[in-house]
Formats: C-alpha cells, sequence, structure tokens
C-alpha cells in the first residue's frame, strides 16, 4: 500500500503536485524456534529468536563453541517440533541428518 499522504494540498515546491512516495519498508519477521543440543543430556531446551531457522541454528551453536579452543565439532542439534536432527559445523554449513 502506498502512502500518499501530506500535509500540503500541492506541492509548495513542485509544480503538479506531490510525488507519490514509495512503499515502506516492512520489518523482518521474527521467527522463534526451541532448540536443544543432542550431545548435551544436561542441556534444557533454549528458545531463541532470530530472522530463520539458519540463524536461529548459528546463534545456538555459537554459544555452545569455545572460540579459543584448538579443535571445534560440530554440534547436532534438534528442534523441538521437526522430525530431523540438524549438524551445525563451525565453518557454517548446517546439514539435515538423515537419521
Amino acid at each position: 500500500m502506498t502512502d500518499t499522504s501530506s500535509p500540503y494540498t500541492h506541492s509548495p515546491h513542485r509544480k503538479g503536485g506531490v510525488s507519490k512516495l514509495g512503499k515502506p519498508a516492512r520489518p523482518a519477521l521474527l521467527g522463534t524456534w526451541t532448540i536443544r543440543d543432542m550431545g548435551d543430556t544436561a542441556d534444557n531446551n533454549k528458545t531463541i529468536t532470530a530472522i530463520s531457522l539458519t540463524e536461529a541454528l548459528k546463534i545456538y551453536a555459537a554459544a555452545k563453541w569455545d572460540r579459543k579452543a584448538a579443535f571445534l565439532l560440530p554440534v547436532y542439534v534438534k528442534i523441538v517440533g521437526e522430525r530431523y536432527i540438524r549438524c551445525v559445523h563451525p565453518e557454517g554449513q548446517i546439514e539435515i541428518m538423515g537419521w
């Protein structure tokens, strides 16, 4: 929907009228996912809000990794309500596991 409202009945700066304004920017829609680490039995479900599932997985995995460690292992993540487990690699790859 285009907003063509103006405080003027005609533009004081242009002949002919007010130019049409563009579409207003849509706010980014945020989603909420409940996630838990498959390798940590003491880990409770965490709820993460992000723009996409990919971003939520990366945020969750980044909180699990110790960046000072010499070798980072992938994190296996279960999303509550989804069938498959996802493997988040330190390089940013996300795999959907078929088992």
